[in-house]
């Protein structure tokens, strides 16, 4: 039996529990990191919590402008093979973190002082893996400042013996680390395929959420973007709730890598979708009101593969010292598109501009 929640249910947790499909939903767990003073690692969620599903079948679509050449040329930053990025701008410059590299460690870090320049590799943001972590799977770091000054990294890695890959938190006095990891995952979702991708927005009164995808496409399942919202000690505030799924063609029935920004009244959900490895791989959005939706899709992707830029994905929206938007991204290149085509997932920057409910790219 699959569960699959109607629209505007609530489905308690023990209910998925109990199902006679293996599938436990959300697993959060206590777990014990060093770190910044204060700092306390999510707890499990209770069987009396609840997982929210907001109505979202008959969502608006948001005309979007159509990616173009003008949009989407973007030269390549680095020639190493640098996925997945996240920026975090601190101490007066902008700290890039990527997938893990066999010569860069296991979450490479490399800053710039100014856009404009070269980025120059700085060390293993995490040296050392926790004990339930595979070595060579740390993937999609998300770097993000705590209200007492220190910095969380949430990672997605291999599960040790299960072959799932799940989201784990650690923790740093510094942006350069070396971060700490906890000694259990912090999310799950094992009977949905794993938990991939987190993502934050810390609002400017510290409100803070954490975004994530449980990896179905592994198991033969749907996938969908979740949302929670943290307190100020990183523990989880009420209910986990599934945003939106994939609906588009050129999405090809999934979506991951989510983060939502704030800007003005409108949240705006950027995301990625389609396959990673080939040119079909694009960046989508979505509006909402509130930090946990619900989202109206664009009706066209923001990102998408044209000219010799291919499968453009996996982006980080990040403000410039002067609160200028902009969009960091990997990309392949035409002609070696893939791993077995020994392409590499470059790393691309562009403008994002935001006006009202659109956004769209330059540059």
């Amino acid at each position: 039996m699959t569960l699959r929640p109607r629209q505007g249910a609530s489905i308690p947790v023990s209910d998925l529990q109990r199902a006679s499909h293996p599938q436990r939903a959300l697993t959060l767990h206590r777990g014990r990191a060093s770190g910044p003073a204060g700092a306390v690692p999510p707890r499990r969620l209770r069987e009396q919590d609840e997982i929210n599903v907001p109505e979202s079948a008959a969502l608006e679509l948001i005309d979007q402008p159509r990616p173009s050449k003008r949009h989407t040329l973007s030269r390549s930053l680095l020639p190493q093979d640098l996925p997945d990025p996240c920026v975090v701008r601190a101490d007066g410059v902008y700290w890039v973190y990527t997938t893990n590299s066999v010569t860069m460690g296991n979450v490479p870090l490399l800053r710039t002082g100014d856009l404009q320049q070269t980025l120059t590799y700085v060390c293993d943001a995490m040296p050392t893996l926790p004990a339930w972590a595979q070595r060579g799977l740390t993937w999609a770091p998300e770097v993000t400042r705590l209200p007492n000054g220190g910095f969380a990294l949430y990672f997605t890695a291999r599960l040790i013996g299960t072959g799932v890959q799940v989201i784990g938190c650690a923790l740093s006095d510094s942006p350069q680390g070396p971060f700490i990891a906890a000694d259990r995952p912090m999310i799950e979702m094992r009977a949905l395929g794993g938990a991939i991708d987190a993502g934050t927005l810390v609002r400017e009164d510290g409100t803070a959420y954490l975004y994530w995808k449980n990896d179905g496409n592994a198991v033969g399942l749907p996938t969908t973007l979740w949302g929670a919202q943290l307190s100020p000690c990183g523990r989880f505030i009420g209910c986990a709730r599934p945003l939106l799924g994939a609906s588009h063609e050129w999405e090809c029935e999934l979506v991951e890598a989510p983060q939502v920004i704030e800007e003005g009244d409108h949240f705006h959900l950027i995301y990625a979708c389609g396959e990673y490895d080939n040119a079909s791989y694009a960046q989508g959005h979505a509006v909402g009101a509130s930090p946990l939706g619900p989202f109206r899709k664009s009706t066209e992707p923001l990102l998408a593969t044209v000219g010799a830029l291919h499968g453009p994905g996996h982006a980080c929206a990040f403000r410039d010292h002067a609160g200028e938007w902009h969009l960091m991204y990997h990309a392949w290149t035409r002609g070696a598109v893939g791993y077995k085509a020994k392409g590499k997932r470059t790393l691309r920057l562009s403008r994002l501009r935001i006006q009202g409910e659109r956004v769209w790219t330059e540059g």
